[in-house]
């Protein structure tokens, strides 16, 4: 299911939006650190169950990257999942087939698949083997031909992703960080490189935002 996200889309409930935004900070001011990937993880958990997450990059002329993943409370098998992926997979990934399509007229989506709804090789290779059972890609455009996906999973052993909580995700996951006195051309200008690389995005003096938002 492909959800476009619109500028306009209202906010979530104080409560809610108010634990995601200290999620994101925590996220942020890690941004560097060698254990970037489990930490930033461990922060979104204090907002969102999420027990593995990864960071795409999806280029048409280029081999996917994954600038960073992580587990939580689960052995970090999410190298092994990549190693799957980029050796063979990617060549024939239709999860992202729609959101490339849109990303020309939409500049942020949210994907939600159930893993059974995965073609086999790709399902049993990564989402059988490591019992995942479904995955939410929040997607912006990267460059001229790629796109930047933060993946995050649910294994079998925890509830699926309620209506609910895909709301609170496809408004919070952009939410602003404010950062003052820094001025930025891009994302690598705080060290995100570490989170995805070198995306050629201007923002606004003094603002960074988790990822992709627009």
């Amino acid at each position: 299911q492909l959800i476009p996200l619109p500028s306009d889309r209202p906010a979530p409930a104080l409560d809610v939006n108010e634990r995601a935004m200290e999620a994101v900070s925590r996220v942020v001011e890690t941004i560097g650190a060698p254990d970037f990937g489990q930490t930033a993880l461990m922060h979104l958990n204090a907002w969102l169950s999420l027990p593995w997450w990864s960071v795409f990059r999806l280029s048409e002329s280029l081999p996917p990257r994954m600038p960073t993943s992580g587990s939580y409370r689960l052995p970090d098998h999410t190298a092994d999942a990549w190693r799957a992926y980029r050796d063979s997979l990617y060549h024939h990934d239709q999860t992202f087939l729609e959101a490339r399509q849109q990303s020309h007229y939409t500049p942020e989506m949210l994907v939600h698949w159930d893993a059974r709804e995965i073609p086999r090789p790709h399902r049993e290779r990564i989402y059988t083997r490591h019992q995942l059972r479904e995955r939410l890609s929040l997607i912006c455009r990267d460059g001229d031909d790629g796109l930047l996906a933060i993946n995050l999973y649910r294994h079998e052993a925890h509830q699926p992703f309620s209506d609910t909580e895909i709301d609170v995700t496809d408004y919070d996951v952009t939410t602003e960080v404010l950062v003052d006195g820094k001025p930025m051309d891009g994302l690598g200008d705080l060290g995100l490189d570490n989170l995805v690389g070198e995306t050629g995005s201007g923002l606004h003096e003094g603002q960074v935002r988790f990822a992709c938002a627009g």
